[in-house]
């Protein structure tokens, strides 16, 4: 693959950036807002304008509405200027989306993770995909992972749990797709990512305070930002809030500690309750309980089976006492929910957000509506992904600047993205 140029190493001057990144986020705006925005000189900003223009940076997108007179000229950035990619590496998918500068995926590809799913063959499937996308690939500006950690400073994936295949442990992830690709690679936990994604061009646009995002598949992730920051956990993991001790007599969990919310709520622990109550109360029932699957539990649910409803009721009792805790908590202005779980069984995400609304508020309490499904779906993690690689890529002024920042990615965890 060709090396990618520089497309924004001669942008050094600062207040061209500011500028770029005030139309990038408002656009279109006329050069009067961006004005007041910024307090500069009509003559500096006319300027800028005229040389951001020139680069294909921002274009022209038509006039303003007015009252009358010479109307205002709206700005706006030019999308195929440059691209970035952004994977999600889970344990039941990965997915890859190539955006570009507004946010807009122009390409794609998904595989369902499977025995085969190596990380060998994962990242060869991604690099396939890669060379046959049509886009100049010399304006890609980088490749961001959002994985399931933990992850180490310098992008191995260490020790995940529950991967189907053979081989995800201790992968240098950053190091092979960067050998594959000659392009800069970031890596950070997924729903640091999925968060960062929400915050870019999501439900969480111009939020401020603590918002969150929990993704809930075949474990329990949660990524947090305080004012446009994402804050790491101990150790940069990502699943605290998946071992919240929801029942100190509770199941074992395999981190060792009993009554983790994971025990009760994540994909296998609902599963496996599932099959148990079948062999409690249908002995009759034929189906062969060591071939279930997860989309079986969500097909019974859908056909309003009554032992399918109970177990995901009880996984909602559980889960409303985690979200409950978290947002006494942290007071948080927003609480996006996702994942597999949340996307194929509607009926646990909404009696847990009714049953945390009535433990935060009590019976007929007025609800603070901080709960949500977040607007990006199975696109957030990606989505964050690529912000992580255009947003230092801008800020820092060059595609050569993801590499030297620090060699490694987690130092975007906190970088401030408003």
């Amino acid at each position: 693959m060709q090396k990618p140029v520089d497309v924004f190493g001669l942008m050094r001057d600062t207040m061209k950036i500011k500028v770029y990144e005030i139309i990038r986020k408002h656009g279109p705006i006329t050069r009067a807002e961006i004005k007041d925005i910024t307090g500069m000189k009509l003559t500096t900003l006319s300027r800028i304008l005229d040389e951001l223009s020139d680069r294909g940076l921002i274009m022209q997108t038509g006039f303003d509405a007015s009252g009358g007179g010479r109307r205002p000229v709206l700005f706006a950035i030019v999308p195929s200027f440059a691209y970035a990619v952004g994977i999600d590496i889970s344990r039941t998918y990965t997915k890859a989306v190539l955006f570009d500068m507004a946010f807009k995926a122009v390409d794609g590809c998904t595989m369902d993770m499977n025995e085969d799913c190596t990380p060998q063959n994962v990242v060869e499937r991604l690099v396939s995909w890669l060379n046959k996308t049509t886009v100049d690939k010399r304006k890609i500006l980088g490749i961001g992972i959002g994985t399931v950690g933990p992850i180490t400073s310098d992008g191995i994936i260490k020790h995940p749990r529950d991967f189907p295949a053979y081989g995800w442990d201790m992968v240098p992830i950053k190091q092979m797709m960067e050998t594959y690709t000659g392009l800069p690679v970031m890596v950070a936990n997924g729903a640091d990512c999925a968060v960062m994604g929400e915050y870019s061009c999501g439900k969480a646009v111009k939020r401020s305070g603590v918002i969150a995002y929990i993704i809930i598949g075949i474990g329990i992730r949660c990524g947090i930002m305080v004012n446009g920051a994402v804050v790491t956990g101990l150790n940069e993991e990502e699943d605290a809030f998946g071992h919240m001790i929801v029942d100190i007599d509770g199941k074992l969990c395999g981190c060792g500690n009993y009554g983790c919310l994971e025990t009760y709520c994540s994909m296998p622990a609902i599963l496996m309750s599932y099959a148990s109550h079948i062999k409690k109360y249908q002995s009759n029932n034929d189906l062969p309980l060591s071939h279930l699957v997860f989309r079986d539990f969500c097909t019974a649910l859908e056909k309003g089976d009554e032992i399918a409803m109970r177990v995901a009721d009880e996984a909602a009792v559980y889960l409303s006492a985690g979200l409950a805790n978290f947002a006494r908590l942290l007071n948080p202005q927003l609480v996006m929910l996702g994942g597999p779980l949340i996307n194929d069984c509607h009926r646990i995400y909404d009696a847990a957000v009714e049953m945390t609304y009535k433990r935060l508020c009590g019976e007929g309490g007025a609800k603070t509506h901080i709960f949500d499904k977040g607007l990006l779906s199975n696109e957030a993690v990606c989505t964050g992904a690529a912000a992580m690689i255009i947003n230092i890529t801008i800020h820092r002024s060059g595609t050569n600047a993801i590499r030297e920042s620090r060699d490694n990615t987690n130092e975007l965890s906190w970088i401030k993205l408003s």
